[in-house]
């Protein structure tokens, strides 16, 4: 691929956010919605449009340093970034808490610096050699900069734009913003040439534009008949759109008495994903507005993912990116982005400011085992794996019935250690989904604890853990788990990690729970009751055939 020929449009300016569809005027009704997505298709039938890149803003302004000097300069939108100028020799005192940063400014500075005597012709002529306010709107690419994994190593400079500063009624108040400001693009064109040069040294590129075309015709026909439930109610996403007004500027009230925008994305996250009630998060005289916000978010993510899964480019599926830019005026009145799924693929960015880490990891896997067997170890060993390092702790009641939970403590763990697993991993709770017992044994401000829950306890209206606002409107104790260096400890939250669910043949049947291995024992004679240890354990052990006989009736 010809890196040098192509210019990729990201975020608008160095602090700025490129619209959603909902953002945008016009779009009041959810027919509205469904037109735009529909004219955006026709657009998309004829013309490429470019990929929205994933990237982390690096934009660069060139600047005099005291000694009389050209440096280039650092620029992210701060106040800071244009009082002080962050050149290189400024990166570890400005990211002092961000070790990521400091690495990604080096690389930047250093190829434009290094490309500097080469390019003053073409800078003078693009506005920034002779005014500091004057900036490339660059992203910064290497791997999996923030969710988006990439191949390449890229600079991608977007646009030419300049320093707007703000003086506010507050005497000697001044912010700063930015608009883009027109520039010869055969000019700007011959400077990355010349940049390029310089870049391909530290195994980067620097690239202009990478068109998507639409492959295959989306069916939104499919996406607007889906089922979406909110509030217990459940009806297709087109039944919903038709009675839906865009709360576009409208805020709710949470029960925390705070304030947020009607189509904040967290509260979609928390009624969607996380499967919290609105009615315990929202006043019940703002649920209507909080509703609809959750309706467009919603029709535009799946519209948004089915115009993605039918497009592709140089790098690979719409789907696999970020999303795409429409810059039509017979689509939108501004550009707007379509980013189907992309906010929720959540992963830590190498970029986030980073804490002191946990000293400890504990993994709780909670759960009755009755019995336990060579299923639940695969999942104890697939664990140890996920967490190397974690103290991968089984926690197990006494609690004893009759029927459902015939086995004691003690000969649970009888089937433990036949199952391979060394008897010190599991522990006694009174409750194993919060294991007290074994938590306390922990230092809580120096520990993360992860709780490993089975599929089957995580859904469906009796599941054991959500994941939404409390009442208050706080964050609940238990959170999903993302990634270690992303917890806070145990004093604060504990996290939840799905299970994997291990299928495997006793009586060469696929069984998937104890429940299962209980009911196959009650109907089997004694020849497949042997032949059940044997699936359960590897090999014959008289002592948990007995065992067996004698509590499961």
């Amino acid at each position: 691929m010809n890196f040098q020929r192509f210019f990729i449009l990201n975020e608008g300016g160095a602090g700025g956010h490129m619209a959603h569809p909902f953002d945008i005027g016009g779009v009041n009704t959810g027919q509205d919605l469904i037109d735009l997505f529909n004219r955006t298709v026709r657009f998309l039938s004829k013309n490429p449009a470019p990929l929205k890149i994933d990237g982390a803003n690096a934009s660069v302004r060139l600047i005099t340093t005291p000694a009389g000097t050209k440096q280039f300069a650092l620029y992210r939108g701060a106040k800071k970034d244009v009082k002080e100028g962050i050149t290189i020799d400024k990166l570890a005192e400005r990211f002092s808490e961000s070790p990521g940063m400091v690495k990604l400014g080096t690389q930047v500075l250093t190829i434009f610096n290094e490309s500097l005597l080469n390019t003053t012709e073409e800078l003078r002529r693009l506005g920034l050699y002779n005014d500091p306010f004057v900036f490339f709107n660059t992203e910064f690419v290497s791997g999996s900069t923030n969710v988006i994994g990439y191949k390449n190593n890229f600079l991608a400079i977007h646009l030419v734009e300049k320093i707007i500063e703000k003086k506010s009624l507050i005497k000697g108040s001044v912010s700063y913003t930015s608009q883009k400001i027109p520039y010869n693009k055969e000019v700007l064109e011959q400077y990355v040439e010349k940049v390029n040069a310089v870049a391909e040294k530290y195994n980067f590129k620097v690239i202009h534009q990478i068109p998507a075309q639409l492959v295959n015709p989306p069916d939104f026909n499919k996406v607007l008949q889906s089922s979406l439930t909110i509030n217990n109610e459940e009806k297709s996403l087109k039944d919903w759109l038709e009675q839906t007004i865009n709360p576009l500027n409208k805020s709710v009230h949470l029960k925390s008495n705070k304030t947020i925008a009607a189509n904040n994305q967290g509260l979609y996250l928390d009624v969607i994903e996380r499967q919290a009630q609105i009615g315990d998060l929202v006043d019940a005289k703002d649920i209507p507005a909080a509703i609809n916000g959750i309706v467009f978010w919603h029709a535009t993510r799946l519209l948004g993912k089915e115009i993605l899964d039918n497009i592709t480019s140089e790098l690979g599926p719409g789907s696999t990116q970020e999303g795409i830019v429409i810059n039509s005026k017979k689509v939108a009145p501004i550009i707007f982005k379509i980013t189907g799924d992309f906010f929720i693929r959540n992963q830590l960015s190498p970029f986030k400011k980073v804490g002191k880490p946990p000293s400890k990891v504990v993994v709780i896997y909670p759960g009755r085992f009755q019995p336990f067997h060579l299923g639940h170890a695969s999942v104890y060993n697939s664990l140890r794996k996920q967490f190397p390092g974690a103290d991968v702790i089984i926690a197990t009641s006494d609690k004893v019935d009759p029927i459902d939970s015939p086995f004691t403590f003690d000969e649970r763990k009888k089937m433990i250690v036949a199952s391979n697993v060394n008897g010190t991993a599991v522990q006694k709770a009174t409750n194993p989904y919060l294991a007290k017992e074994i938590l306390a044994e922990y230092d809580p401000s120096g520990t993360v604890a992860i709780f490993a829950v089975g599929a089957k306890d995580m859904t469906g209206p009796g599941a054991r853990f959500k994941f939404g606002l409390k009442k208050d409107g706080n964050l609940a104790y238990y959170q999903p788990f993302k990634a270690v260096n992303d917890c806070v400890t145990l004093d604060k939250h504990g996290y939840i990690v799905t299970a994997p669910t291990m299928t495997f043949k006793v009586l060469g049947k696929p069984v998937t729970g104890a429940s299962e291995v209980r009911e196959l024992w009650r109907a089997s004679n004694e020849i497949k009751r042997k032949q059940i240890i044997v699936d359960l354990y590897g090999t014959f052990i008289p002592e948990l055939y007995n065992l067996f006989t004698i509590k499961i009736k």
